[in-house]
Parts: C-alpha cells; sequence; structure tokens
C-alpha cells in the first residue's frame, strides 16, 4: 500500500482524549475505536456518524450514559461490516433501522446489558456472520428475555454467543434455519427450560456450550443429528437425569463434558458408538451408578471423581491413559488427590 492510500485510509483507533469526532477527517475514516478514549465514557448520546460514509468498523466500549444509537445516522453507514458496543452500561436497545446495514458481519453487544431486546429487523443482516449478546460478569443480562423469530433468517451466522442471558425463556424454534451456524454457546441462560427440536437441523454445528443451563430437563431427540458436533459442554445442568439415545450418533464428538450433572443417573450404551471421543468428564455426577462398558478407541481422558454411587469401572477403561477419580483407584489408572493434582 502506498502513502497515499494510508493518508486515505486513515484509522481513528484511539485519538477521542484530546481529538473530539468532529474534528476526524470526514471522509477518510475507515474505522473508529474508543478504547482508552476518556472523553467518549462522558457522552450522554451519540454524535453523528453523517462525516464518516465510508465508515467499515465502529468500537464502542465502555460508555457510561448512551441509552441508544438515536441521532448517531449508524443505519446510514453502507460499508459498515463490524458495529462493536460493548461494556455500554446504559445502552438499552438497537434502532429498528439496524436491518438496514446489509454489509454487517460482526454484531457484538457483550456485556452491554441492558439490552432488553432485539428489533425484528436483526434479520435483514444477511451478511452477519457473528453475534454476541453474551456477558462476562457475574451479574449478566437479566432483562433480555426472548430473541426474535427473524434470526433464523441469518443464513451466514457461524457464531451466536448468548452466554449468562440469565431472564432468557426460550431459544426460537427457527434457529434451526441458521444452517450456516458452528458455534452456538448459551452458558447460563438459566430459565431455559428446553431446546427446539429444530436445533438438529444445525448440521454444521461443531460446538455447542450449555453449561449451567439449569432449567434444562432433557436434550431433543433431534441432538443425533447434529453429526459436525465436537464439543458439547453441559456441565451443572444440575436437573438432567438422563441422555438420548440419539446422541450417539453424534459420532464426530470428541470433548463430552457432563460435570456436575448431579441428577444424572445412568449413560445410554449407545455413547459407545463415539469412536472419536477423546475426553468424558463424568466428576461430580452424584447420582451416576454404572458407566457401561464402552469400547472408546481414541479416548484419552476419563474423569470419575466425586462420583458417589459409582462402585467400580469397567475393564474396557483400563487401556485409557488418565483415568481420574477411579474408585478404589484400581485397575492402574489415576486417582485424584485432595488438591486435585493426579
Amino acid at each position: 500500500m502506498t502513502s497515499q492510500q494510508q493518508d486515505d485510509d486513515i484509522e481513528a483507533s484511539t485519538p477521542f482524549s484530546g481529538c473530539t469526532i468532529e474534528k476526524l477527517p470526514s471522509g477518510q475514516v475507515i474505522s473508529i475505536s474508543s478504547k482508552g478514549a476518556v472523553d467518549l465514557e462522558r457522552w450522554e448520546s451519540m454524535p453523528s456518524l453523517a462525516p464518516f460514509p465510508d465508515l467499515q468498523s465502529l468500537e464502542l466500549h465502555k460508555s457510561r450514559y448512551i441509552p441508544d444509537l438515536a441521532g448517531s445516522g449508524v443505519d446510514q453507514l453502507p460499508q459498515l461490516k463490524r458495529l462493536h458496543l460493548t461494556r455500554c452500561s446504559r445502552l438499552t436497545r438497537l434502532p429498528d433501522s439496524i436491518g438496514q446495514l446489509t454489509q454487517l458481519q460482526v454484531l457484538d453487544l457483550t456485556d452491554s446489558e441492558l439490552i432488553g431486546s432485539l428489533p425484528d429487523s436483526i434479520g435483514s443482516l444477511k451478511n452477519l456472520v457473528s453475534l454476541r449478546l453474551g456477558s462476562h460478569h457475574s451479574s449478566g443480562n437479566k432483562v433480555l428475555t426472548e430473541l426474535p423469530e427473524s434470526l433464523g433468517n441469518l443464513s451466514k451466522l457461524e457464531e451466536l454467543l448468548i452466554d449468562k442471558c440469565k431472564s432468557l425463556q426460550s431459544i426460537p424454534k427457527s434457529i434451526g434455519n441458521l444452517q450456516s451456524l458452528r458455534v452456538l454457546q448459551m452458558r447460563e441462560c438459566k430459565c431455559v427450560s428446553e431446546l427446539p427440536e429444530s436445533i438438529g437441523n444445525l448440521k454444521g454445528l461443531v460446538e455447542l456450550g450449555l453449561s449451567k443451563c439449569m432449567g434444562l430437563t432433557q436434550l431433543p431427540r433431534s441432538f443425533g443429528h447434529l453429526t459436525r458436533l465436537e464439543d458439547l459442554v453441559l456441565a451443572k445442568c444440575k436437573n438432567i437425569a438422563s441422555l438420548p439415545d440419539e446422541l450417539g450418533d453424534c459420532t464426530a464428538l470428541c470433548w463430552l463434558d457432563l460435570r456436575n450433572c448431579k441428577k444424572l443417573v445412568t449413560l445410554p450404551e449407545t455413547l459407545g458408538n463415539l469412536g472419536r471421543l477423546r475426553f468424558l468428564d463424568l466428576s461430580g455426577c452424584k447420582a451416576l451408578t454404572f458407566v457401561p462398558p464402552y469400547r472408546l478407541p481414541k479416548l484419552e481422558t476419563l474423569d470419575v471423581s466425586n462420583c458417589l454411587e459409582l462402585k467400580s469401572l469397567p475393564d474396557t477403561f483400563q487401556g485409557v491413559k488418565n483415568v481420574v477419580g477411579a474408585p478404589g483407584g484400581t485397575n492402574g489408572q489415576s486417582e485424584k488427590g485432595n488438591d486435585g493434582a493426579l
């Protein structure tokens, strides 16, 4: 790239302290980031972005006062590809006109915990690849109760992160239309009591995180259709008492985490079909009484520590490199000490 081209593609990454947005060179800025910008934290409303029609990336981080994007003209940025509104502690909503950003690829609302709803127009973001609504904080989002059915129109979406949306009641059936989805993380969505059968239509899904979804009591039988699923985390789903036989049809599964599923009594025989499984964590499954004699040729780690009702393991696990917490420390497997070390 020539020096002239570099000048034309000015990236205003952190100059807000000492340089207001009004002083930026209009028509030349393609990226604006507020990280480290002291004066942005004092903004009470969004300034107009109309002077920057070529803007491709807008990152507003840790804004304390902005409740919405009214008056910003963000919907008039036809080239915008990345919109990050992270840790905006008073942001409560997105404009209905957000659907006009048809080039948008990333919409990141991480830790903006007062977002109470998403507009139906979000389904018009036909190029959206990543949607992040989750939280890293223990408090999480307690006001978002539902996702729009139009979510299913996001045909290019590959990543959906909704961790710690603690008041979310359900997942829309239209989620099954997301044929490009590879990653679905919804840890600590405590009020979700069931997953729609349509989740089995996510044929490209590779990673599914459901830890601490305490409202879940079972998984849909359609799970067996997730033939590309490699990583399934159900840790601390304390009300799941059984797993569907169809889980054994997820033959790409490499990682299965069932830690602290305290009501889990039995495991389906069909898990023996998981020929690629490398890691199986059953630690803290206090009601588990029996592990079937699976022959899992790729299994490297089995953790059965604190499975209080489990009295023995089948001999079929003797060849596993790392067995943690084997009852009585028998069969030559490792036993976890008090400090958790092997």
